[in-house]
């Protein structure tokens, strides 16, 4: 575990007040899936998103309105962090910021850090490791994955879809119906649904929208779709 993520474990608990609160999240992405599935998601490990933004620019006001703890911002390429941050680290009530990028930006982005930024995860970064970064960011400490990091975190449910299965969550992740669903993929709608209970059964997913998120959140879907 590196210097600065260790620093971030010792500040998370070594503050009493962060553990079992919910902390509140502006959340900043460019990808409309990420800012429709995450809300939700963090939200079943304490996290609260109190408002989302497709830049910068627009996120400046929702920082000074809800005051959040964190900013969460996603990041295509480490080149472009200082420009997406320079605008958040001007605001008025300017949080720390938390990046979500592409797991071979992280190590660029560790080179060289702009000032409020006090993390950056993978996008495929297991949700339960993000919630605990963002806590550990709200908290004061910081929190900087690296891709050796990423390589020992556990198996994700997705491994276990098929091709197929993961073919038919992608248009649901498009917000397909089942007949379209069938139609895209030239099958009939007895099997499309059958490949969604299969779906849901591997994921432990509540509801297709569930199952979208957790693909979201293991990186198997684009979210750019």
């Amino acid at each position: 575990m590196g210097e600065a993520l260790a620093q971030g474990h010792a500040e998370q608990e070594g503050s009493s007040n962060v553990g079992p609160l919910p902390v509140q999240v502006v959340l900043v992405d460019d990808y409309p899936l990420a800012r429709q599935a995450l809300p939700a998601l963090l939200a079943d490990n304490g996290i609260v998103v109190s408002a989302t933004a497709a830049s910068p620019g627009d996120a400046e006001e929702l920082l000074d309105r809800h005051n959040p703890a964190v900013a969460l911002v996603g990041v295509s390429f480490a080149d472009q962090v200082e420009e997406i941050t320079r605008p958040l680290s001007q605001a008025a009530q300017s949080p720390p910021m938390l990046l979500r990028t592409d797991e071979r930006e992280l190590s660029g982005i560790g080179r060289s850090v702009p000032d409020g930024v006090q993390g950056a995860v993978s996008r495929r970064t297991p949700l339960e490791d993000l919630a605990r970064a963002i806590r550990t960011v709200a908290a004061g400490g910081t929190w900087f994955e690296t891709r050796e990091e990423r390589s020992h975190h556990g198996e994700r449910r997705t491994t276990m879809l098929s091709k197929r299965e993961r073919r038919v969550l992608v248009e649901l992740a498009r917000g397909s119906t089942t007949d379209e669903v069938a139609d895209t993929l030239h099958l009939t709608t007895h099997t499309v649904r059958s490949h969604i209970r299969n779906i849901l059964r591997k994921l432990g997913a509540k509801s297709r929208a569930h199952a979208v998120a957790i693909a979201c959140s293991e990186g198997v879907i684009d979210l750019s779709v």
